[in-house]
C-alpha cells in the first residue's frame, strides 16, 4: 500500500511492473528468513562441534548443502529476472520504479552474499568432519598396531614351544612353563613402555 501510494497508483490500477516488485519481494522475503535461518542452524551446529561427533551423520551435510544450493539457484533465477531487457524495459518507462526495482537488487545480491558465506561455513564444517572422522580411524588403527605388535611375538614363543617334537630341552626344565609365561609378560610390558616413552597412546 504504501508503494502504492508512493507511486500514485490508483485502487484497482495494477502495472506490470509494480505486480513484479511485490511478487520478487514477497519471495525474497520468505527465502532471507530461510538463509538467516540456515546459517544460524550452522553456527549452532559449529558450536562444540568435536563434542557432537558422534551425533553428526555424512547425509546432514548433504541435505544442508543440496538445500543451498537450491536456495542460490532461486536467487540467481531472481536476479536474473531483475536483470532481463523485457523486465527492465518494464520500469524504465516509469522511473518511479526504478529506485525500488535497484532495491531488490541489492537485496538480491545480500543475499547471495549471506548465501556463499553460509556455503563457505558448511564446506569448512564439513571438511572439518572428514578430518575428525579420520583422526578417529587412525587413532582406532594405531590401537590395533599396538595390539598386534604385543602378540605377535607372543604367539611366537606359544608357537614354538607348542610344537609336538619329542626332544625339546626346554620341556624337561620343571620350571620352563613359569619361564615362558615370565618371559611372554615381560615382552609385552616391555613393548607398552616402549610405546608409551613415544607416545604412541596420544
Amino acid at each position: 500500500e504504501d508503494l502504492s501510494e508512493t507511486l500514485h497508483l490508483e485502487p484497482g490500477q495494477i502495472q506490470p511492473a509494480y505486480l513484479l516488485f511485490v511478487l520478487v519481494q514477497v519471495v525474497l522475503a520468505d527465502y532471507g528468513k530461510v538463509v538467516l535461518s540456515s546459517r544460524e542452524e550452522i553456527e549452532v551446529l559449529a558450536k562444540d562441534f568435536d563434542k557432537k561427533l558422534e551425533d553428526i551423520e555424512p547425509e546432514d551435510f548433504l541435505v544442508a548443502k543440496s538445500r543451498l544450493s537450491d536456495f542460490s539457484q532461486t536467487f540467481e533465477k531472481i536476479h536474473y529476472t531483475l536483470n532481463f531487457p523485457p523486465v527492465k524495459g518494464l520500469f524504465k518507462r516509469k522511473n518511479s520504479f526504478l529506485p525500488y526495482f535497484n532495491e531488490l537488487l541489492k537485496t538480491v545480491n545480500l543475499l547471495q552474499i549471506s548465501l556463499a558465506k553460509a556455503e563457505e561455513r558448511l564446506n569448512s564444517l564439513h571438511d572439518h568432519y572428514l578430518l575428525l572422522l579420520q583422526d578417529k580411524s587412525n587413532r582406532r588403527i594405531n590401537f590395533l598396531t599396538i595390539v598386534q605388535a604385543i602378540f605377535v611375538p607372543l604367539t611366537l614363543l606359544a608357537g614354538i614351544y607348542g610344537m609336538n617334537f619329542e626332544y625339546m630341552p626346554e620341556l624337561q626344565v620343571k620350571s620352563a612353563y613359569f619361564i615362558a609365561l615370565g618371559s611372554m609378560v615381560i615382552i609385552a610390558v616391555g613393548f607398552l613402555i616402549y610405546f608409551y616413552k613415544n607416545k604412541w597412546f596420544d
